[in-house]
């Protein structure tokens, strides 16, 4: 009898917890978070002592299943012992670490003492199987590719780089029934033509050309539904899913193949998270929702037709999209529209400052697009603005002069002799030329000229370096 109550307690916490589902796991997570990764920046060095630590937890078995291009070492976390085995692998891209900074703080909350009763009848429910950071040879850099410039989730054939062949033996040792294949996407994909960008996006990949579905790949479709309801609480609207083409090559794809129901998951964009913090925490809401799922079996009451029903990944979000402009240029005047796009680079090589260079990604009719910056240009006229005749000897010559006055009066471009430094040109309301550096093109893709927006016959906003200043409130930016 004794037995008997222990149990029957133990069934009602973890039905509790189901029934709190995620808002428990959301409401929590600040909780869990690791403080010492906060950006996307960190490096193997940074969370190996994390995983290594953890074999000084109950619960939890640190294995060194291998070494990188550069020796650098890859471990397996497993935690539970129950039946459904759950393989995730992250930063299969170095360059991808937001499933990384979301399973960091998994392990916190699984080593912490809180809720014991609902973490001992998980353990018994389910084997979750961690692999942080498979390329940590391009985290070290913070590139997609492995030190020999080979994309992993391209050599799930071939298997010739040794990240793949950890990666295909760990799968191959386990035979887990389901794998989350988690990855960070372009920043630029909108949820199909909702002029919306996506924060998460999703895939049950096919396992053949004629992309058939089985029960593994439909027990995909299902959890990926279900996890498609958690999120449009969060982030309504911004939820997609991935063309499911096959890709002979890709990992995703051969998984399911093998027998693993494959889920990937995809972390997107938000306007004001630069860092993915947000979506690091909705990362460990979506993990932790599975692992209540599968062990509880719940995704099991959704449909195929509710994961047919997330619209589709498309590319079509611009940083700034500036609309129906009157654009002049080479005394002619066309109404055209301009989409910005920013770029991530590092100043001073792979190990430099990271700074933002922006561009123009298109011109014309954008008016199936949309940004997380959108400016209706009805009624204003925009111009490349003029270089300053001066060349001043720094950039806080410049800075002390009436550049403000200048702009007003249609200048926009000025040069200086010494460089000035890139993440500080990049937030500038004006263009720094180099002294023998010619007048950016506009319209012209791939350039940054310095514009003029005017309207009633007065300068009203600047754009420079993808940003919009208004004039006229300016001192207040």
């Amino acid at each position: 009898m004794r037995y008997l109550f222990t149990a029957l307690v133990l069934v009602i916490s973890f039905q509790n917890i189901c029934a709190q589902d995620h808002s428990w796991f959301y409401e929590e997570h600040e909780k869990y978070k690791e403080i010492n990764i906060y950006d996307r920046f960190f490096k193997h060095a940074d969370i190996k002592p994390m995983i290594q630590s953890l074999d000084l937890h109950p619960g939890f078995e640190v294995l060194s299943v291998g070494k990188s291009i550069q020796g650098k070492s890859i471990h397996l976390v497993k935690w539970g012992h129950g039946p459904e085995k759950i393989l995730m692998w992250t930063q299969m891209h170095g360059n991808e670490p937001t499933a990384t900074m979301a399973v960091m703080d998994i392990f916190n909350f699984l080593k912490s003492g809180d809720h014991a009763e609902f973490k001992s009848d998980l353990a018994e429910r389910v084997t979750l199987l961690f692999m942080p950071m498979l390329n940590p040879d391009g985290a070290e850099v913070y590139k997609r590719r492995n030190a020999i410039d080979v994309d992993l989730n391209r050599d799930a054939r071939r298997l010739q780089s040794p990240e793949s062949k950890i990666l295909k033996t760990v799968r191959d040792r386990y035979d887990p029934q389901f794998g989350f294949n988690l990855h960070d996407q372009s920043l630029y994909y909108g949820a199909g033509n909702s002029g919306k960008p996506v924060a998460i996006a999703f895939l049950a990949p096919a396992y053949n050309e004629a992309k058939e579905v089985n029960e593994v790949r439909l027990n995909s479709m299902k959890l990926i539904a279900q996890l498609n309801e958690i999120m449009q609480e969060y982030v309504p609207g911004k939820v997609a899913k991935f063309n499911d083409t096959f890709e002979p090559r890709a990992f995703g794809d051969n998984i399911q193949k093998w027998g693993t129901s494959t889920i990937l998951i995809e972390s997107g964009g938000l306007l004001d998270d630069p860092e993915k913090q947000y979506l690091r925490k909705l990362h460990f809401v979506m993990l932790m929702s599975s692992f209540v799922s599968i062990a509880h079996g719940d995704f099991q009451n959704y449909s195929r037709k509710a994961y047919e029903t997330i619209p589709m990944n498309r590319i079509s979000i611009f940083d700034l999209l500036i609309t129906e402009a009157e654009v002049i240029t080479k005394n002619h005047t066309f109404i055209l529209d301009l989409g910005y796009r920013n770029q991530a680079v590092f100043s001073d090589g792979p190990r430099g400052t990271l700074r933002v260079k922006s561009q123009l990604a298109d011109v014309g009719d954008l008016s199936t697009f949309s940004g997380y910056q959108v400016f209706d240009a009805s009624g204003y006229q925009i111009r490349r603005a003029k270089l300053y005749g001066r060349i001043f000897e720094d950039l806080e010559e410049l800075i002390n002069t009436n550049w403000f006055e200048l702009i007003k009066i249609g200048y926009g471009h000025f040069r200086v002799k010494k460089e000035v430094h890139g993440d500080l040109e990049a937030i500038l309301p004006f263009r720094i030329l180099k002294q023998d550096e010619s007048l950016p093109e506009f319209p012209a893709i791939g350039e940054n000229a310095a514009l003029l927006m005017e309207k009633d016959g007065r300068i009203q906003y600047l754009i420079a370096n993808g940003k919009m200043h208004d004039l006229d409130n300016f001192k207040k930016e």
